[in-house]
């Protein structure tokens, strides 16, 4: 789906319209570049016929076809120095349809293009009515690879503008929006299942897949034959008579040893070097002194319920030897 606002709700109508479709196109994938406010005419840095060009050029896979909605947004819009509605700008539009028509064909993709629908504001229908809508109706009704997709029969014409559509069961169904140039869903609906039988023709069914033939069955495997006999009874074994053999000895031939010579070697004494040695000194031995002095008990008299007393005794510290202890005299 391509082009402006109502493209935009065309491409919902479309994902709704192929669902009830019981043919091949009930699986179709629908994609859509929509630009909000575009026309055929360039404007902000975006040209229609450059822009349908490279979105073919660039699909992968290739679409099998275009449906287009452009035109409504041209009114009032000068094609260059030429100023709108004049016999030069009808000239040029003309050229700009050719040259959009031409830039899908290079690709061989069916077109359906939409018809500019009447609308109802003053502003947009007296110069869609008078020019656009049969500008694009003379040039691409004439180009082979496009097919109108009729909206007239929804929306009026001769500058009438209807908002209701009488269905197959006789009810009348709402098609356009408040604003008088949008649709509603059922409107979008009802005109895409018209661009989908209009493009049915031109695109052809899906090449089924090639069937396979069935894989050969494997070979046969030859049966198992099963014995039923029942298994030899073991017979006894027959001992078989061992005969000796005589051996008969060998003698033996003693070898004569031949001596070697031994020749010693002498043997080299290995040098040594002198080991120097270095006295130690060693320091004076000092005699060990005592911090304090010892203390020796001495024997005294005992006294009956008394405490034994001890009775120090001094000894010079560096005296050496044994201790000698003098008895006293009371003992």
């Amino acid at each position: 789906m391509f082009g402006d606002s109502l493209a935009q709700g065309f491409a919902y109508g479309v994902r709704q319209a192929v669902r009830q479709r019981g043919d091949y196109l009930a699986d179709a994938r629908v994609s859509e570049d929509v630009r909000i406010g575009i026309g055929l005419i360039p404007r902000r840095g975006l040209d229609p016929v450059v822009e349908i060009a490279s979105v073919l050029a660039t699909a992968q896979p290739p679409y099998d076809a275009v449906i287009v909605s452009l035109g409504v947004n041209d009114v009032g819009m000068p094609l260059g120095p030429v100023a709108f509605y004049g016999e030069a700008w009808q000239q040029a539009y003309r050229a700009r349809l050719d040259a959009f028509a031409d830039a899908v064909a290079v690709y061989g993709t069916p077109v359906a293009w939409i018809q500019v629908p009447a609308v109802r504001p003053p502003a947009f229908a007296g110069p869609l009515d008078a020019t656009i809508r049969g500008l694009q109706d003379a040039e691409m009704g004439a180009h082979p690879g496009v097919v109108l997709v009729d909206t007239a029969t929804l929306t009026g014409t001769g500058g009438t503008f209807q908002t209701h559509m009488v269905d197959a069961d006789g009810t009348a169904v709402r098609l356009r929006a408040g604003d008088g140039i949008h649709f509603t869903a059922a409107g979008y609906v009802e005109v895409a299942r018209r661009a989908l039988d209009a493009l049915a023709p031109r695109i052809p069914p899906p090449v089924p897949a090639p069937v396979l033939p069935p894989a050969p069955p494997p070979p046969s495997q030859p049966a198992l034959t099963v014995d039923t006999q029942p298994p030899p009874v073991p017979q006894p074994l027959t001992p078989v008579p061992l005969t000796p053999v005589p051996l008969t000895p060998e003698p033996l031939t003693p070898q004569p040893l031949t001596p070697q010579p031994l020749t010693p070697q002498p043997l080299a004494p290995a040098p040594h070097a002198p080991i120097p040695l270095t006295p130690v000194p060693l320091a004076p031995v000092q005699p060990v002194e005592t911090e304090r002095p010892i203390g020796v008990e001495r024997p005294v008299a005992a006294t009956p319920g008394a405490p034994l007393p001890l009775v120090p005794i001094e000894v010079n510290p560096r005296r050496t030897g044994p201790v000698q202890v003098a008895p006293r005299e009371d003992q």
